[in-house]
Formats: C-alpha cells, structure tokens, sequence
C-alpha cells in the first residue's frame, strides 16, 4: 500500500527558502524534486542518474539527474539529504516529496 499523507507534511527550508506542505511518502526511500523547484533553489548542478523510478501508476521515469547533500531543514534540524529530479509532465503537484530514511 502507497500512503502519501499530508497528515504529516513538514515545512522544509532548503537554501533560506521555506517550502510548505511537503508530505511523507512512507513507501519510498527517494526524496524527489521537481525541476522547476532545483531551478528556483539554483540547485542546476545535477549529477548523472542512470536508475529509473517506478512511479505509483508503475510507469518508469529516467530522471533528469541527482542532487547530492542538499542541505534541508526539517523541524529545526538539518540534514544532508539526496534528491532525484524529475520533470512532470504539467505543473501541477507537490514541489518536493520526501521518502523514510
């Protein structure tokens, strides 16, 4: 079972910008983010990533590439954390998801 709640959506802070309402997707261990948001952040470096994501339709997305040790705050504390960055197909949607370490 996939549970993406809002229940238990943090605010983030990832380069003095705070990002509302990001919710916890139990089922994954991928943090994603939206290219739009890495290009807003100026996170344009992004590494090679030659692994393909199973969506929950179970379509596979290559990703546009990885972001490594993306300082992001989360309730006070901040961690280094890994992003995957995809490019949706329209705008609509959640600007970051984050998976269980």
């Amino acid at each position: 079972m996939h549970v993406m709640t809002d229940r238990g959506a943090q605010k983030i802070e990832i380069r003095g910008c705070i990002i509302q309402k990001i919710p916890l997707y139990t089922d994954s261990r991928v943090n994603i983010m939206m290219a739009r948001t890495a290009q807003r952040l100026g996170l344009i470096d992004l590494q090679s990533c030659k692994k393909f994501l199973r969506m929950v339709d179970q379509s596979k997305k290559l990703p546009l590439g990885e972001l490594k040790d993306v300082e992001t705050t989360m309730g006070g504390v901040a961690f280094k954390l890994d992003y995957v960055v995809l490019q949706p197909k329209d705008e609509q949607g959640y600007e970051v998801l984050i998976g269980r370490p």
